[in-house]
């Protein structure tokens, strides 16, 4: 990757570059019925859309090879009739005319049919300067038939330069990566999503289409592929003409699937200036309304110079995300104008949050309506909401079950809002009455979560939905004794007491679980009979001054932990130690989260004790439901 830059761009035609998903599909209709087959175009979509002609009519059940070559044949005549259905992709068209401005070089690569390919960009007036033919597409291209490549340069050779394919997100398309070795993405995706494969290799030489010149970009592409930091100071996006920010994300591959390694920051929030714009106009929306998103894998210990662009999608948010994200911006934007911009946390919104960009919690710049400094900060997507993306958009998995099935009910109220009004027919109803209503026989520790689950009609669990996944919401089920109390204080998980001393607490593993977290307090009250009656729920996140307050415990807990922890055994023989106690804070403390006193982990200074984790106080938990 040393010295490496984009120079060339693949690019699939069908479901890319252009839609052309319904004249494929009306265009086999229309041939099978010709042959005396009730092929409908809602079967085809459901059943065979993305297949190939010949593994679709085997399929179908025409066992004949020469009747599934006629069939074919056939299609290919008739496709022209349904081009009044062929969309172009205008963002990536407009994309590549400033890509190729700057120099660079735009193939097309596609397995579909020569003829089909031709007929489609002669409808949409794409010139075509020249093509290789199957028999001299590049050695390596797997998968590729007749259509072979369409270049750019008008003739040129290009070699040994980096690129990126780009493939359409529809089933069964194909791309390749620069290094001739072939790839395909069978990834289902949503409309204005691109996926692409990328790597580093010799190209192989073409002829093109070339498009009209525009800007070039600012060379971001330069410095993100060859490891370098760019400070994206510029408030219009990477490439301006067309309306296309770029952006890197990491990803690690863990037991629990792709997980993004960290948030994407998007600009810096400027609270003197962004309280007066609208969504439209703000710097967030400017930057990022439409992105190329480009990943690749994380590996600890592997220089970043040596990481590989291997994924990229340009990616427009979703109409269900949209509408969650421009409320984001309004309690950003709400905070701000009520001269709270230094109470500001990540934990206040779902997918689109201020994230820290300074040096340190000292790193302050001034606010509009106080006099008191707010940390600096940048818009930022939450770790939680890229990984959803780049599982969903770019690695093809199936898409989570919704809360919200309907994206304009987000359009008159909050998710929040709208969460809560499912559930108002429920409240007051007990437990008993709950489990009898439909029909759950369960006696898991979880019930009260399936009950909620069930009220709103979800067939999964309710931490597994689309919603509580991109937003990192953690539902916790509250008992609220007779007498008002809760009995039991919130735990997070077990502490890792050696990698705690190589951690600044913006890095913490307890931050970034509290910080950005959104809870979802599942309340319930006990009566003296022991029954459990749905009181109601409550969305939560920890304020920025109890963040600060859990901050100092945990420094604490560190300082400890380096200094040396005593263990002694009180009176009744139970272990004690001096890791910050209930009683020494409001908020949090630290005590034992093992499975009994032989379940232990090491210590940084030598030795070992008693598993240990962080806890927010259960009174503190309380006076947060009260509020």
């Amino acid at each position: 990757m040393e010295n490496s830059r984009i120079r060339l761009l693949l690019l699939d035609f069908d479901g890319t570059l252009a839609d052309t998903r319904r004249a494929n599909t009306l265009a086999y209709v229309a041939t099978l019925r010709e042959a005396g087959y009730a092929l409908t175009e809602e079967e085809y979509a459901a059943k065979y859309f993305g297949m190939r002609c010949n593994e679709f009519l085997t399929r179908y059940g025409i066992a004949d090879p020469g009747e599934r070559e006629r069939l074919r044949l056939r299609k290919i005549a008739l496709y022209p009739a349904f081009f009044d259905t062929v969309r172009l992709n205008r963002p990536l068209w407009e994309f590549c005319r400033q890509f190729r401005a700057q120099g660079g070089r735009v193939w097309i690569v596609s397995t579909g049919s020569r003829a089909n390919i031709d007929n489609a960009m002669r409808h949409l007036g794409i010139t075509v300067a020249g093509q290789l033919t199957g028999s001299t597409a590049p050695a390596g291209c797997a998968g590729m038939d007749e259509a072979g490549m369409v270049g750019a340069g008008k003739g040129t050779t290009a070699t040994g330069m980096d690129g990126a394919g780009v493939e359409g997100t529809g089933k069964g398309t194909a791309g390749a990566d620069v290094d001739t070795t072939g790839a395909g993405n069978t990834a289902p995706g949503a409309a204005g999503s691109y996926t692409a494969t990328a790597g580093t290799g010799a190209a192989t030489p073409g002829a093109a289409w070339d498009p009209a010149p525009g800007e070039g970009p600012n060379g971001a592409v330069d410095g993100i592929l060859s490891g370098a930091d760019v400070e994206h100071s510029k408030p219009a996006p990477d490439f301006e003409e067309a309306g296309v920010e770029l952006k890197v994300t990491p990803y690690r591959r863990t037991p629990r699937g792709i997980q993004a390694k960290e948030r994407l920051v998007c600009d810096m929030l400027n609270y003197e200036e962004e309280y007066g714009k609208t969504f439209e106009t703000s710097a967030f929306w400017t930057k990022c309304a439409c992105m190329l998103l480009m990943s690749y894998e994380h590996k600890d210990g592997v220089p970043k110079v040596d990481f590989t662009i291997d994924k990229a999608v340009l990616f427009q948010f979703p109409d269900e995300d949209l509408e969650v994200i421009r409320n984001d911006w309004k309690i950003l934007m709400d905070k701000i104008k009520a001269g709270q911009a230094h109470l500001i946390s990540e934990g206040d919104t779902m997918y689109l949050a201020a994230c820290p960009k300074g040096r340190n919690s000292q790193d302050t710049r001034s606010q509009p309506f106080s006099p008191i400094p707010a940390m600096k900060r940048a818009y930022s997507l939450k770790s939680s909401y890229m990984t959803q993306i780049l599982r969903r958009y770019i690695f093809g998995d199936e898409p989570c079950e919704k809360i919200i099935k309907d994206p304009a009910l987000l359009r008159s109220g909050t998710f929040e809002e709208r969460f809560e009004e499912m559930l108002r027919p429920y409240i007051g109803k007990s437990c008993t009455e709950l489990k009898a209503q439909f029909g759950i026989t369960s006696t898991a520790k979880n019930i009260n979560e399936l009950l909620l689950a069930a009220m709103l009609g979800l067939k999964g669990r309710l931490a597994s939905t689309d919603e509580f996944q991109k937003a990192s919401i953690v539902p916790k089920t509250i008992a609220i004794e007779p007498n008002g109390t809760i009995k039991e204080s919130m735990s997070f998980p077990v502490m890792n007491f050696c990698a705690m001393m190589n951690e600044t607490w913006e890095e913490s593993t307890l931050y970034n679980l509290l910080a950005p977290t959104k809870f979802l307090f599942i309340i319930f009250q006990k009566t003296e009979d022991g029954e459990c009656y749905f009181q109601r729920i409550k969305f939560w996140n920890i304020p920025a001054d109890d963040l600060e307050e859990v901050h100092r415990v945990w420094q604490r807990t560190v300082d400890t932990l380096r200094e040396g922890v005593h263990v002694w055994k009180d009176s009744r023989g139970r272990n004690c130690n001096n890791l910050p106690k209930a009683s020494e804070s409001r908020v949090a403390h630290v005590r034992p989260h093992g499975i009994d006193s032989t379940d232990t982990a090491p210590l940084p200074t030598g030795g070992s004790m008693t598993k240990q984790c962080f806890w927010l106080n259960n009174s503190y938990v309380r006076s947060q439901i009260e509020n």
